[in-house]
């Protein structure tokens, strides 16, 4: 009788630990990171994540307006190619008080129409607007660079939610085994088949398993704050991601697509060529200026004689610096360091892009390899598992044997989901090296922002003060 209530008690671990491993296969095949990817309808994919972002992050709301105000460099600088037009008027009463004349009261009124039309300023309009258009690039570029980084932290939030959400099942599914497998332990105690010590070795595991679990219940929690944060929605029942199907063949052409592409690159490479810009601004300051001046003028005078004086006038005026003290030199050889300057930090930014890129590679391969590792390491502990039960079966193993294995099993299980992660964000993370991570190049299904509308608009606006947002 005591065989056959020992051989019913293994029977029960033996289910109980198939149980188990189905629902780690089931949460394996549904929480896979890489493997396919099925749109539900009443789930939160990652693609309308990256869009929920891309519309609601104020960093990039705010980097946008800074765009727009950067685009008003343009009128102003072609404003040096403009006549300025002025309009003055005087008016006043003067009395005068003599000893032979006796008094006299005027009241002289004047109205003035100026125009003032620069005819060369030393080369100072054309290149301001080169520095400009310089500036305006790389603004441009650092939204990008902004908008690719914000994508990539959703990518890496969204994956950071379903890896703790897997950890959480695989956790709450070896409690609930666990706590099955302390029930029988303590039943086969009663009966006098197992001792004390197993008894207690099967509640210390699972209390062990239950303060995983709430640990990962509690990275859960962090994980799904910091989502609302990035994207400022809710994470609610994510859906599985797509491939990965976009890794460049070799580190040589992803760095050759990063030299090409990266935002940082074209930011550092325009505010050089804006330096260069600012070295002929500096120089046009020693160079002459001609300038082309008009007015009209109606002056009426209210004395005894009344009269109205109307005067037209056109002259030319050359302006030609000789000496100030030495100021302009020195604005001309700042600007030459600070062009020099900038052109060391291109080259800096040049390397530190390889560098990235050539990291993220590797960073990409040794997750690859992670996960090939942690597959035979799953595969070994099921096998393994597999032996320990059959041997508990006839008494050659303890029930801390057969315990200790199926640990190892989630154990492994919960460290493919990791790699699976590391995997999915590092590919993500090559693409921000490269620089194709923008929503454009991900084909967000969403309108996206054109910076060529408002610079369109006040480019060769003359009046008006309306902004768009």
């Amino acid at each position: 009788m005591k065989k056959k209530r020992n051989l019913f008690f293994n029977f029960l671990e033996i289910i109980n630990s198939m149980i188990f491993r189905i629902k780690l296969l089931v949460i394996f095949i549904l929480l896979s990171s890489t493997t396919f990817y099925v749109k539900n309808i009443y789930g939160q994919s990652l693609e309308e994540s990256l869009v929920a972002a891309y519309k609601n992050n104020p960093l990039l709301k705010s980097q946008r307006a800074s765009l727009r105000a950067t685009d008003e460099q343009i009128p102003q600088a072609l404003s040096g190619f403009r006549p300025s037009l002025t309009l003055s008027t005087s008016a006043s009463v003067n009395h005068v008080q003599g000893k032979s004349t006796g008094s006299t009261d005027t009241k002289p009124r004047s109205l003035s129409l100026s125009l003032s039309q620069p005819l060369y300023r030393g080369g100072r309009t054309t290149n301001t607007i080169k520095q400009a258009e310089a500036n305006i690039i790389a603004a441009r570029a650092r939204i990008n660079q902004s908008e690719q980084s914000i994508l990539q932290s959703v990518i890496r939030i969204y994956m950071d939610v379903l890896r703790d959400t897997a950890v959480v099942e695989l956790n709450l599914s070896n409690e609930e085994r666990l706590k099955k497998q302390a029930q029988a332990t303590r039943d086969r105690f009663d009966v006098g088949e197992v001792t004390r010590t197993d008894v207690a070795q099967a509640e210390a595991r699972l209390s062990r398993v239950i303060s995983e679990r709430v640990a990962a219940e509690g990275s859960l929690g962090v994980s799904k704050a910091t989502f609302i944060r990035i994207t400022g929605i809710e994470a609610k029942s994510l859906t599985r991601v797509p491939p990965i199907s976009f890794i460049p063949s070799s580190v040589d052409e992803a760095i050759s697509l990063a030299l090409e592409k990266n935002p940082a690159l074209i930011q550092a490479l325009s505010v050089q060529r804006a330096a260069i810009a600012s070295i002929e601004i500096a120089k046009s300051s020693m160079r002459p200026t001609v300038t082309i001046n008009g007015s009209l003028t109606t002056a009426y005078d209210s004395s005894s004689f009344n009269y109205i004086t109307e005067t037209a006038q056109v002259s030319t005026s050359l302006s030609v610096p000789i000496f100030q003290g030495g100021t302009l030199s020195s604005q001309v050889r700042q600007a030459k360091q600070l062009a020099s300057q900038r052109k060391l930090e291109l080259e800096q930014q040049r390397q530190t892009i390889i560098e990235g890129v050539t990291s993220a590679w590797t960073a990409l391969q040794s997750a690859s390899d992670r996960i090939r590792s942690n597959i035979v390491q799953v595969e070994a502990a099921e096998i393994a598992l597999d032996g320990v039960i059959q041997e508990a079966e006839v008494g050659a193993r303890t029930t801390l044997d057969v315990l200790d294995a199926e640990q190892e099993l989630s154990d492994a299980q919960v460290a493919l989901v990791r790699a699976e992660r590391d995997e999915f964000v590092a590919a993500f993370d090559l693409r921000l090296a490269i620089g194709t991570l923008s929503a454009e190049e991900l084909g967000l299904p969403t309108t996206l922002y054109d910076p060529n509308k408002n610079y369109n608009l006040v480019k060769n606006k003359l009046f008006g003060v309306e902004i768009i947002e």
